[in-house]
C-alpha cells in the first residue's frame, strides 16, 4: 500500500510539473540565464524562433530595466542597433536585397569614395509602415539616397511609409529647398564650388552657381559667380567673373574678369573680358567689347569693335560699329540707325544725339558744340598739351577752323554792351588778320 502511495505521489508531481512547464516559455537572457516566462502572456512565433506578446489589444508593455514600463517597449538602458558596413558604390544601384539589408539591419555605414552616386533602399519584405533605417556617409564624397543628399560625416534617418522610404525630417541646412526634387539635379564637381538649382552646374573650381541651368556647360569659369536662370550657361573662358540675372553672360566667350548684371546682360558677348555690362540686355551680343563699361537698358547691345569704351544710358551705343575708345553718355547717345554708324574715338554727351556716319575722333555735346581732330593716341602717358589740328564748331558739325561759329558771334562787355559779328547776307568769305 505504501508503494502504491509513493507511485501515486510521483505521478501527480510529474503531471503538475508538466502542466507548469507547458504553461511557460523558455528564454535565455543576455547573461545566459535560462528563464521561464508565463505562456499565458507570451508565445513562440509560427517560425519557431520569434517571441510575441499574446496581448494583442496594444495594452501590453515590455520593460527592459524597469518593472513599470510606460511604453509598448520601454528600455531604461542603451540600445544597440544591428549595423551593416557596406562598401563604396561605383554605380547608381540599390544598396542590396531587402533580405540582406533593410530586413536584417537598422543602420548602414557607407564609405563612399565615388562622386555623383545615387543609391536606393529596397522595399522591405513586410511593407507595414513604421520600419526605420539609418544611413551614414563615412566616406570622402557626398552621396544621394533616393532624393536626399547625405553629406560626408552625416547620418540621415529614413522611415518606411508603407510604399516608399522617406527621410524622417529635412536635414538641417543653411539653405531652404522645395520639397519637390529638381528635374535635373545640380552638379558641383569643381573643388570648393557650390551649385544650387534645377540643372545648375559648377564644373570648375571655386564657383558659386545658383539658378535654373546656371553655369551649365561653362568652361574655364573658375572663381566666378553665376546667379540667375541660365546665367553663365555655356560661357567659356569666363573666370573671375560675376554674371547676375536671367541669361546674364549666357553663351559669353572670353569674358573673364567681367561683371554682367541684369537680365540678358552680356548674352552671347564675345571678347568681352575685363568689362562691366549693367542693365537689361546691356552688352548683349556685343563683340570685341573688352575693357568696356556698358550701363543702361540695352546699352552697347549688338555693338561691334567697341572695346575700351564707355556707354552710359538707355540704348547708348546700341548697334554701334567700330566704336572703340568712345564715350557715349545719355539717352540713345551714339545709337546707330538707318545709314548712320559712328566710328571710333568719339565723345557724345546728350539726349538722343549722335555724329555723322563713320565720323571718328569727334565730339558732340548736346547737339550744340562739335569738335573734330580729338586725340586718338592710346600709347604712352595721357596727353596734356593741346592736340594739333583740333577744331571746335558751334552750329556746325564740320568746323573749318580752330573755332568755327555758324551764326552770330557776340562778345559782351564786362558790365554792359557787346560787339556783334554777323555773317553777310550773300555768300562769301572774309578773313581779318589781327595785328602782331
Amino acid at each position: 500500500m505504501k508503494n502504491k502511495q509513493h507511485r501515486l505521489t510521483f505521478l501527480l508531481g510529474f503531471l503538475l510539473s508538466s502542466i507548469i512547464i507547458s504553461a511557460q516559455v523558455r528564454v535565455v537572457d543576455n547573461k545566459g540565464t535560462i528563464l521561464q516566462i508565463d505562456s499565458s502572456k507570451w508565445a513562440i512565433g509560427t517560425n519557431g524562433v520569434d517571441i510575441y506578446n499574446k496581448n494583442m489589444n496594444n495594452s501590453g508593455k515590455v520593460g527592459i530595466g524597469t518593472k513599470t514600463p510606460v511604453a509598448t517597449l520601454h528600455n531604461t538602458g542603451s540600445t544597440l542597433l544591428g549595423t551593416s558596413n557596406l562598401s563604396d558604390f561605383a554605380a547608381d544601384v540599390a544598396i542590396g536585397t531587402a533580405a540582406a539589408t533593410v530586413d536584417a539591419f537598422t543602420a548602414f555605414n557607407i564609405p563612399q569614395a565615388t562622386a555623383g552616386i545615387t543609391l536606393t533602399l529596397p522595399s522591405p519584405t513586410a511593407n507595414t509602415a513604421g520600419r526605420m533605417v539609418f544611413v551614414s556617409n563615412t566616406g570622402s564624397v557626398p552621396l544621394t539616397v533616393g532624393t536626399t543628399l547625405v553629406t560626408v560625416g552625416n547620418t540621415i534617418q529614413f522611415i518606411w511609409n508603407g510604399t516608399s522610404w522617406a527621410p524622417s525630417a529635412t536635414p538641417l541646412k543653411w539653405y531652404a529647398e522645395n520639397l519637390s526634387a529638381p528635374a535635373t539635379a545640380p552638379v558641383a564637381t569643381g573643388a570648393g564650388s557650390i551649385a544650387l538649382g534645377d540643372g545648375a552646374m559648377a564644373e570648375t573650381g571655386d564657383m558659386f552657381v545658383y539658378g535654373n541651368s546656371a553655369g551649365a556647360g561653362a568652361t574655364g569659369a573658375d572663381n566666378s559667380n553665376f546667379i540667375g536662370s541660365s546665367a553663365g550657361n555655356g560661357a567659356t573662358d569666363a573666370s573671375n567673373s560675376n554674371f547676375m540675372g536671367s541669361f546674364a553672360g549666357n553663351g559669353a566667350i572670353n569674358a573673364n574678369e567681367s561683371n554682367m548684371l541684369g537680365s540678358g546682360s552680356g548674352t552671347n558677348a564675345t571678347f568681352a573680358g575685363n568689362s562691366n555690362f549693367l542693365g537689361y540686355n546691356a552688352g548683349a551680343n556685343a563683340t570685341n567689347a573688352s575693357q568696356s563699361n556698358f550701363l543702361g537698358n540695352s546699352a552697347g547691345a549688338n555693338a561691334t569693335d567697341a572695346d575700351n569704351s564707355n556707354f552710359l544710358g538707355f540704348n547708348a551705343g546700341q548697334d554701334a560699329a567700330n566704336a572703340s575708345f568712345s564715350n557715349l553718355l545719355g539717352y540713345k547717345a551714339g545709337r546707330s540707325f538707318a545709314s548712320n554708324n559712328i566710328g571710333s574715338n568719339n565723345i557724345i554727351i546728350g539726349t538722343n544725339i549722335s555724329l555723322p556716319d563713320a565720323t571718328a575722333n569727334a565730339i558732340n555735346l548736346g547737339g550744340v558744340l562739335f569738335g573734330t581732330g580729338t586725340n586718338s593716341t592710346v600709347i604712352g602717358d595721357p596727353v596734356v598739351a593741346p592736340v594739333a589740328g583740333g577744331k571746335i564748331g558751334i552750329g556746325t558739325n564740320t568746323p573749318g577752323s580752330t573755332l568755327d561759329v555758324k551764326g552770330t558771334l557776340r562778345l559782351s562787355g564786362s558790365t554792359s554792351g557787346y560787339v556783334g559779328f554777323a555773317p553777310a547776307a550773300a555768300a562769301g568769305s572774309t578773313t581779318y588778320t589781327l595785328p602782331s
